[in-house]
């Protein structure tokens, strides 16, 4: 389940604009959000997606764009962004990691929903 973290960049996003914790803080908002919200929309929930199956390149990429967006320290481990959250978000967002790259693994191997 990756749609929350895809909704939440572009809050993120605007949460860092405020207080102006970004590498390169632009002077407007609105077209920062603009591009956060296409970026989630599209590379980052489909590297969400491929989960463990994301080549190193790409992982350096998009936690780049994560650490542009965000502020965050860029990190290229399984989860890019969760390493460098708030202690309550990064518990969520290891488990999100765990549940995507337990799917990638064939619903063989999911343990069964009582």
């Amino acid at each position: 389940m990756d749609l929350p973290y895809v909704l939440a960049l572009p809050t993120y996003a605007a949460t860092a604009w405020y207080h102006h914790k970004l590498p390169n803080q632009p002077a407007a908002l609105e077209p920062l959000l603009k591009e956060v919200e296409n970026f989630a929309l599209t590379d980052y929930s489909q590297a969400l997606a491929a989960g463990s199956s994301l080549s190193a390149e790409r992982k350096t990429e998009i936690a780049t764009r994560l650490h542009a967006y965000t502020g965050l320290a860029p990190t290229t481990s399984s989860a890019p962004i969760c390493a460098s959250m708030a202690e309550n978000s990064k518990k969520l967002c290891w488990e999100a990691i765990r549940r995507r790259d337990a799917s990638t693994r064939g619903l063989r191997d999911r343990p069964s929903i009582r």
